[in-house]
């Protein structure tokens, strides 16, 4: 990807609908504008779309001449092509970001309520966020009102705002009032541990509950602590961050699908975790209810800017992938990255 894109002066471009700059230094590459897009925005590393802008980053630069402003096809010179090239990708990119955005809702979080030990759950201004700041037994916030949360996906960051503490930070998945200490509880957990400690590891896994009577302790010998067989049972850790710990003072964004017959969890943009029914014992289905965050033993984390996406209205969309982009939406991009090209030579830099 060195060819083409390796030469020339510094650019600077904005995308998106908040404009925000990309600044490409002399001696850059044009991956470092993907690399931007991956960091700053929640685009899935195996996204054909992201493979799209990879893909022509590689085969535009290698062409020796591209659309001059009347569109004729004579223009050599190296800078003008990384230039053309970088805002192609950039009107290409920004039709995705628009795309991302119009399906993907904020959730608000000023209805949802706490269960389980003692807990400060605060949402913030703007209602999409919220922080808990106490260290006690396990907690939940859900949505009380929700019977059904099936079809859905739930994006957003997850920050830990502290470098006191070691424990479990996380979600529940098909939770219903009062089953976090409840002997007759039917939820999904999805639980991460910074440090080893009394009996378990670090690292990022998914549980199912069945008996939470025996998890309403502060200590390290509770159901939720030791993942107890029969109570909270392990499924299974996660593909890379399944021995790993959180850091300190870091965003991870995440994207939680959930079905009655999947449950798909991907951070930074990588898939960490996919069950089935089949993958958990005497499951024919999984069952419904309410998405929510879980602290246990942790305080000081953040989470924001979640949203929900309806997967049964726009099964197309990003946050719906389970692997690939459905093809509509591939072309549909390939087609804003076709216009760009012709109306780059008429476009100013933003420099």
């Amino acid at each position: 990807m060195n060819s083409g894109c390796n030469q020339g002066r510094n650019i600077s471009i904005r995308i998106g609908r908040k404009g925000e700059k990309f600044k490409r230094r002399p001696g850059g590459q044009c991956h470092e504008f993907l690399q931007f897009l991956q960091g700053r925005y929640f685009f899935p590393s195996n996204n054909n779309q992201m493979q799209l802008l990879h893909d022509s980053c590689i085969g535009l630069s290698s062409r020796k001449t591209l659309p001059d402003s009347q569109g004729s096809g004579t223009n050599t010179n190296k800078g003008e092509t990384e230039m053309k090239l970088i805002k192609t990708l950039a009107l290409a990119a920004t039709g995705l970001l628009v795309s991302v955005q119009a399906q993907a809702v904020a959730v608000d979080l000023s209805g949802w309520t706490a269960e389980g030990g003692s807990s400060s759950w605060n949402v913030q201004a703007g209602n999409d966020s919220v922080l808990q700041t106490v260290n006690g037994a396990p907690t939940v916030f859900f949505d009380p009102t929700a019977t059904s949360s099936q079809n859905t996906a739930l994006s957003g960051n997850i920050r830990v705002g502290s470098d006191g503490d070691d424990d479990f930070i996380g979600f529940v998945l098909g939770y219903n009032s009062g089953e976090i200490f409840s002997s007759s509880a039917d939820f999904y957990l999805i639980d991460w541990k910074q440090g080893d400690q009394s009996g378990w590891g670090q690292g990022l896994a998914i549980s199912h509950v069945t008996n939470g009577s025996n998890g309403n302790t502060t200590g390290t010998g509770g159901s939720y602590w030791q993942h107890t067989a029969g109570e909270v049972s392990l499924i299974t850790r996660a593909n890379s961050l399944g021995n790993t710990g959180y850091a300190d003072l870091v965003d991870y964004a995440f994207n939680i699908i959930f079905t009655s017959n999947l449950i798909e969890v991907s951070v930074n943009g990588t898939t960490e975790l996919s069950i089935t029914p089949a993958d958990v014992s005497g499951v024919s289905s999984f069952t419904d209810g309410s998405f929510g965050f879980y602290n246990y033993s942790q305080a000081q984390v953040l989470y924001s800017a979640i949203r929900s996406t309806d997967c049964s209205q726009t099964p197309d969309a990003p946050e719906c992938q389970t692997g690939t982009i459905p093809e509509p939406t591939t072309v549909a991009l390939l087609a804003i990255g076709l216009i760009g090209m012709g109306a780059a030579g008429r476009r100013k830099l933003v420099r």
